[in-house]
């Protein structure tokens, strides 16, 4: 049966490449091959499928084959590639890694996978912990960076990163890859897919399992090892019961278990402290095609729930007792409309029901607190128009209004344009929007929680160049921006309760690069130059290093070898020291990453690959008192059934 997939009836010059890097004396990490980035298309930033080269906003769109070519392995370490974007774990694998875009923290950035929001409702901020997501059944992530509340809604101040994960199609396909490394850690998948019938399908298993070492920094005499264990699964099915209707079934489980460690500092080793998270993300969606395929209709049900529990036994070293758990539960419905306009124009307009669900207890020696179930709803309604005009202007208008039971309602708008100069491959492109975030469950109705905050309100504007050079062997981005939150939700020591209080503004300039220097020869690179201040107190944001860089050089040395070197430099910046009450305000050391990888294929079926991360064997924190991988060593193999 024939396929039918809507697209956008815009004009798409095939001859004009999409820019997405800069040159400056710092090169960056681009996302996709030169060649491919004129058919390049991206949803996230319209909601529909929208040409990159017609989208105005800042985006970084990441595929499956980069991912591979880098030999990363969880989501985490993907984002460290992007402008714009800063992490901050907190030890090896599975320790929490926050996650920054442009200055925002988790808290205020939206993480979505296959359309489900996977944001934690009962965490104290809805904070998103992408530590536990591995890459092995990603397609591809998108990640649009500034105000997107207009289409997403509540946090998604800093930004929208989409992960979307593979779909099955052809005959049936299966892959296994294995692989051993430094930490005593093994990691193992296998993926499945194809057509059965009038179904595609997909399933991947991944497992891994890592010794560790010491969450908490082994600088200050922590020695004890802190393991890791991830299984996740994925499966998605999609059927077309008739030529304009399909519906895509996706389900994934994560079970992970982290030993993590007290605050970082002396005396933090903790050997019996465990966090179990368990999560389930499930989206069932179909569309419909009428009106000679002007009018798409998408009727979407989503479902995250996850649990975690928190559980640290009495030992020699240290005699604290703690018990907790946490269950956080989201359901959404949406109901969204694309419809083709005279002139090629798009007009896309929908709503949203959301409830948001959690409770929690935690216990520990000679205290007890619980929160008893509570639930919100929110229900959004939002327009954005389309519009082109001479294969030059591209441009997108949009609002949104959202009403929450208990804070109230919040107006968002934004407006998008990008246009191309000439036909030498020169866009200009800004951006201006607004957005907020909600008060989370436990902001509103824990023991210090307060029924009458407000939302988190935030305006940004951009403005961004984009150059095609050397006969499209190479192409530049210059990206400057500007973004304010107002009316933060803070955690008042006088009152002991949360409160709007305080206004922060992060402004910078981002760069990216990418240079096809020979035919076996390619540089990829980026830059970020951010000033983060709380306008409270003048004092720079903790975690949000002024100068950020990396740069990768792939060199493919014959049809059978792939190599490919780079480093990744963190300039200092401000944290917070724990291990002591008061915490004090400290300076991290800058660091400089390098990293090494070779794939061999050694047929249409094996292939080889080995890779060394931090090959200098730097000694770094990215969050003070806790721990960083020395240098580290992995081999392995993928195989094709």
């Amino acid at each position: 049966m024939r396929r039918k997939q809507w697209t956008p009836a815009i004009g798409v010059d095939a001859g004009t490449k999409m820019a997405c890097g800069l040159a400056v004396a710092i090169l960056a990490t681009s996302a996709m091959p030169l060649a491919a980035d004129d058919e390049q298309v991206l949803v996230t930033a319209t909601r529909l499928q929208t040409p990159l080269r017609e989208v105005a906003s800042a985006v970084t769109v990441i595929d499956a084959e980069a991912i591979q070519r880098r030999g990363l392995d969880n989501v985490a370490d993907v984002l460290r590639t992007v402008p714009g974007v800063e992490i901050a774990r907190t030890g090896g694998a599975g320790q929490t890694a926050s996650l920054f875009i442009r200055g925002a923290s988790s808290e205020r950035v939206k993480i979505l996978i296959d359309g489900v929001e996977y944001n934690d409702p009962i965490s104290p901020g809805r904070f998103a912990d992408i530590s536990h997501l591995q890459v092995d059944d990603i397609e591809r992530i998108e990640i649009v960076r500034g105000p997107q509340s207009v289409l997403y809604g509540t946090d998604a101040i800093g930004g929208v990163i989409n992960i979307i994960t593979k779909q099955g199609k052809g005959p049936t396909h299966v892959s296994v890859r294995a692989e051993i490394g430094s930490y005593e850690s093994f990691r193992e998948s296998i993926s499945a897919g194809g057509q059965l019938g009038d179904v595609d399908y997909y399933l991947n298993v991944a497992r891994l399992d890592s010794d560790g070492f010491s969450s908490a920094d082994s600088d200050h005499g922590n020695r004890e090892d802190d393991g890791y264990e991830n299984t996740s699964i994925t499966l998605s099915l999609s059927a077309q019961p008739t030529e304009d209707a399909t519906v895509r079934l996706v389900v994934r489980h994560i079970d992970a278990v982290s030993e993590i460690d007290d605050f970082g500092g002396v005396g933090g080793d903790d050997p019996n402290h465990d966090v179990d998270s368990e999560q389930t993300l499930v989206r069932l969606e179909g569309s419909l095609l009428s009106m000679d395929d002007r009018w798409e209709q998408k009727l979407s049900f989503s479902y995250f729930d996850i649990e975690r529990t928190d559980i640290d036994h009495p030992d020699d070293t240290d005699p604290t007792f703690i018990d907790s758990g946490f269950k956080g539960e989201r359901k959404e419905i949406e109901w969204q409309h694309n419809v083709k306009l005279p002139q090629d124009q798009i007009l896309t307009f929908g709503v949203e029901f959301d409830e948001e669900e959690g409770s929690s207890f935690y216990e520990t020696d000679g205290f007890s607190d619980t929160f008893p179930d509570r639930s919100a709803q929110t229900v959004g309604t939002y327009a954005q128009l389309l519009v082109s005009h001479n294969d030059r202007l591209f441009a997108t208008i949009g609002a949104r209004y959202d009403d929450h039971e208990d804070f109230g309602s919040a107006l968002t708008y934004r407006i998008a344009p990008a246009y191309w100069l000439n036909d030498r491959g020169t866009k200009l492109k800004a951006a201006f929007g607004t957005g907020f975030k909600a008060p989370s469950l436990f902001q509103l109705f824990s023991t210090s929680g307060n029924p009458a905050l407000n939302e988190e309100d935030s305006s940004g504007w951009e403005i961004g160049i984009e150059q095609a050079l050397l006969e499209d062997r190479a192409s530049v981005e210059l990206i400057y921006f500007d973004n304010d939150i107002d009316d933060l939700i803070s955690f008042d020591s006088a009152t002991f309760a949360f409160v709007n209080l305080g206004q922060v503004e992060t402004r910078g300039v981002e760069c990216a690069f990418e240079f096809q220097a020979t035919d076996d020869v390619r540089l990829d690179g980026h830059y970020t130059y951010m000033d983060a201040e709380d306008k409270e107190t003048g004092e720079e944001l903790v975690r949000r290093p002024t100068h950020r860089a990396g740069v990768d050089a792939t060199w493919v040395a014959n049809e059978k070898l792939l190599m490919l070197a780079g480093v990744l430099y963190v300039d200092d910046r401000k944290d917070s020291d724990f291990s002591s009450f008061p915490a004090t305000r400290v300076t991290l050391d800058r660091y400089a990453l390098w990293h090494l990888r070779a794939v061999y294929s050694a047929n249409e079926r094996v292939e080889l690959v080995a890779r060394v991360e931090n090959i200098l064997d730097e000694d770094y924190e990215e969050v003070s008192g806790f721990g960083s991988a020395g240098r580290s060593a992995y081999v392995g193999a993928k195989l094709q059934l």
